[in-house]
């Protein structure tokens, strides 16, 4: 992999953070789906160091579990058309 792709694949992943929120990107193959925008605290306080790292494992987790629900969907709907192909198959050969 080019250290240009590895460049780009590190901010993929990296959150960006401002005075009022911290934007984490929703990346799934290497493909952004959104964001998960996060603000101060009701009271006004900033996001501590800890907590950052608990919001950034878990929209890396949430990305992981939404890459599983797309290949098991994916898996799905291939079982599908595979017997929908075989039934054709069956058809056209019948004839």
């Amino acid at each position: 992999m080019a250290a240009t792709d590895l460049a780009s694949r590190r901010f993929l992943f990296t959150p960006y953070a401002s005075a009022d929120a911290i934007a984490y990107p929703f990346v799934v193959r290497d493909e952004i789906l959104g964001f998960v925008l996060v603000g101060v605290h009701a009271n006004g306080s900033a996001i501590d160091p800890n907590e950052r790292e608990v919001l950034d494992v878990f929209v890396r987790r949430a990305s992981i579990a939404y890459d599983h629900l797309i290949s098991k969907t994916r898996g799905a709907e291939n079982a599908r058309l595979k017997i929908e192909n075989e039934t054709l198959r069956s058809l056209i050969a019948s004839r």
